[in-house]
């Protein structure tokens, strides 16, 4: 009887998360019933288990949604306001088609923050909307702020989680601008055989030291607690879109962040391949 129950001894102190709900494929001893029901009854402890978990993972989900959708709802206010203020001046200045322009843009800006049905969209369509913020911020800042896109159309289907570049780019509209104009907004991405990417980057101050620290301290927090993080809704910010992307893609997560060689701040995110190609990733 020693050599099952040391079986049954490895096998339980080798469980998992992962493997709950997984056969054990070992040696029964069917001359044992009293081992037999043993492992049987484990395993249907391991069902259960499993069960249970995917019914936590599902209702911890279902948090992450709802703290989305509040976040959504109080994206940058400020946004709305300036862009308001823009309409008012250039209808003060007779610019009719570029008030109408505005007002178009806007109208989709906010149908597309709003919107609570979808937590994840292709890259193409957060890109189309990150466009049309960034046109107007552009009626804002005139010949003052440039911005270009520079990514590969390959990358037009992934998913990744709704506003993760919209975030990203607000931040560097936000902290970019900290400097003498002109103010530059690059985003770029492409993929290559390792996986792909999408950078953000601006011509700005960059980050301070004090704030990698920060960011470097707050995502090792993250990464050290088990289970899903909560969303604060007290801000759209950086640690919020590392969490989302971090739940959608796990270990397979690109998240970097710091200053170029020029000093200006960047945060690359992406996917790293499981294929020699990329394949099935696109």
């Amino acid at each position: 009887m020693v050599k099952p129950i040391h079986q049954l001894r490895k096998i339980i102190k080798e469980q998992e998360i992962a493997t709950l709900g997984q056969k054990n494929d070992v040696e029964r001893y069917h001359s044992y019933a009293e081992l037999s029901e043993l492992y049987d009854d484990y395993h249907d402890m391991s069902d259960k288990l499993n069960q249970s978990m995917n019914e936590l993972f599902d209702l911890k989900q279902q948090e992450l949604n709802a703290s989305l959708k509040a976040l959504q709802s109080q994206t940058n206010p400020h946004f709305y306001y300036n862009t308001l203020s823009n309409i008012i001046v250039l209808s003060e200045n007779n610019q009719n088609s570029e008030v109408i322009q505005l007002c178009h843009n806007l109208t989709q800006i906010m149908r597309y923050f709003t919107d609570n049905s979808v937590a994840r969209v292709p890259v193409k369509e957060e890109l189309k909307y990150v466009e049309k913020y960034l046109y107007c911020m552009k009626v804002r800042y005139q010949e003052s702020l440039v911005f270009t896109f520079d990514v590969d159309s390959v990358l037009s289907n992934i998913m990744i989680p709704k506003l993760s570049l919209q975030t990203l780019v607000e931040n560097a509209v936000k902290y970019g601008t900290d400097c003498i104009p002109p103010w530059k907004i690059t985003i770029s991405g492409g993929a290559d055989q390792t996986g792909w990417y999408i950078i953000i980057e601006d011509n700005g101050k960059g980050f301070s030291d004090r704030s990698l620290s920060k960011i470097r301290e707050r995502i090792d927090t993250i990464n050290q607690t088990s289970g899903l993080q909560e969303l604060k809704i007290d801000g759209f910010g950086l640690m919020n879109v590392y969490i989302r992307l971090k739940y959608m893609f796990v270990d397979r997560l690109i998240f970097e962040y710091g200053n170029t060689e020029k000093n200006h701040g960047f945060v690359k995110i992406g996917c790293r391949s499981t294929h020699k190609g990329m394949g099935d990733e696109l």
